[in-house]
């Protein structure tokens, strides 16, 4: 598993509102060009769908994402299916210091033989990259700048 933490200064409901809107990640994921588009009608909860296009380490990707798990303010998850493998990301939600320590993993449910096979590497490396992630949401919420 890979995990990543940081405290952004602003409500856990600001953060949780953000980053549960799946179709925003391509503003702080940190593979360029990211498009992520709801496939389901409705309103993001449990069994909610997304299609999610881009390119990761210059390979092009496309992955279907569904929401597991829905709990505002605290908790949000959603599972990635592609040809890259199958992937839980969980993001947890705590008030801390005037603001939200935010917990972010992601863990192989199924992955290609060389993902396992280098998963000490390969977990280190996203961990890692999640910080990135992690760095830049902070940036963006912390100036408010979500509106776009």
């Amino acid at each position: 598993m890979a995990r990543a933490r940081r405290l952004i200064h602003t409500t856990p409901d600001a953060v949780f509102t953000y980053l549960s809107d799946l179709t925003r990640h391509g503003e702080w994921a940190g593979n360029p060009g990211l498009d992520v588009v709801q496939t389901s009608p409705g309103a993001v909860m449990p069994g909610a769908t997304f299609r999610s296009r881009g390119s990761q380490f210059g390979i092009r990707m496309e992955d279907e994402l569904k929401v597991i798990d829905f709990q505002p303010p605290l908790r949000f998850a959603f599972e990635s299916t592609g040809r890259g493998g199958v992937y839980r990301h969980v993001i947890e939600f705590e008030p801390a210091d005037g603001g939200t320590l935010v917990t972010k993993e992601m863990r192989t449910i199924e992955g290609p033989t060389p993902m396992r096979i280098f998963k000490p590497i390969s977990e280190f490396y996203l961990g890692r990259r999640m910080a990135g992630d992690l760095n830049r949401i902070a940036k963006r919420l912390e100036s408010q700048d979500v509106s776009q």
